[in-house]
């Protein structure tokens, strides 16, 4: 019997005591991103900009975000195991080596 485990959805956000007119100023810096992000952003370059539009090329960090995911596909290993579910813990435990290789080739 196969069972189905839908994508992992990774989430985060930031508080950021600033006004909304200082928000968007912030929002527009791009090149300074990641100052403001440091663990979500690595880099910003602008690739492109004019009156309307600006393009810009972002290197991500996900390292942050993939830990997270880690520590809560360990917990849910651990409680299908409690509960004698060992397929269930199987398939998380082999999730979280995939997401560990990739975290420490990076």
């Amino acid at each position: 019997m196969s069972k189905y485990f839908p994508m992992t959805i990774l989430e985060f956000s930031l508080d950021l005591p600033a006004q909304p007119n200082q928000l968007m100023k912030l929002t527009e810096d791009y090149e300074n991103l990641p100052k403001y992000l440091p663990d979500q952003l690595k880099s910003v370059r602008i690739i492109e900009k004019n009156e309307t539009e600006t393009k810009t090329e972002e290197t991500v960090v996900f390292s942050t975000l993939i830990k997270k995911e880690i520590i809560h596909l360990e917990d849910l290993m651990y409680k299908h195991a409690k509960d004698l579910e060992f397929e269930e813990a199987a398939a998380h435990r082999d999730r979280v080596s995939e997401l560990k290789e990739k975290l420490f080739k990076s």
